[in-house]
């Protein structure tokens, strides 16, 4: 919540069943702007269907699809790649869900 306006975001959940989710231990991934290769930034309208790609079995980029008006009004529609950065944490244990056998 900024401004007391609710914003967009991308969060991760996370299931050890893939039926019962709940929000990770550290949820917000980002919110939806994005910095290009040249340094400036971009607010998108819509920032959505995260999907994550990987090359020989590690996480290289989030693929989202994406969006925004032109100054004309028309909206424009892509996807853009982040790059992943894995974490001591990330590889070593869940990100805070806990399993049957989880004390």
């Amino acid at each position: 919540m900024k401004n007391g306006q609710k914003e967009a975001s991308l969060i991760q959940y996370e299931s050890l069943d893939g039926i019962d989710w709940r929000p990770s231990a550290h949820c917000m991934v980002s919110d939806k702007t994005v910095t290009w290769a040249d340094g400036h930034s971009k607010k998108l309208s819509h920032l959505e269907r995260p999907q994550l790609y990987i090359e020989d079995g590690h996480p290289v980029a989030l693929l989202c699809a994406a969006d925004t008006l032109d100054s004309g009004g028309v909206r424009q529609t892509f996807n853009v790649q982040i790059p992943v950065t894995v974490t001591e944490t990330s590889v070593n244990g869940h990100d805070g869900a806990k399993g049957p056998d989880d004390e």
